[in-house]
């Protein structure tokens, strides 16, 4: 997972774009900032992200199930807390 993916994730109520790259400590960088803008065109194309009509970019529940895959199966037999968490 990419640091710009990883930020969007870690604000499920959405990041702007500037926001985004104050965050990531690009804003004074006109290569990096291209580098980011770029990256979030990328990433909305994929379906990873969208970007809503606030401004914000927010990861999209596609990029959080492929991220996370398929639920592992309980164990046969198990008993205690064990068996109904997962760390």
């Amino acid at each position: 997972m990419s640091l710009l993916m990883g930020s969007i994730e870690g604000f499920p109520r959405g990041r702007t774009t500037e926001q985004l790259l104050a965050l990531l400590a690009v804003d004074f960088d006109p290569l990096r900032r291209a580098a980011v803008v770029a990256e979030l065109g990328e990433l909305a194309r994929q379906g990873a992200i969208r970007r809503g009509r606030d401004g914000r970019w927010r990861a999209t529940a596609q990029s959080r199930a492929v991220q996370e895959g398929p639920p592992e199966p309980a164990e046969s037999g198990a008993t205690g807390p064990s068996s109904t968490w997962r760390i």
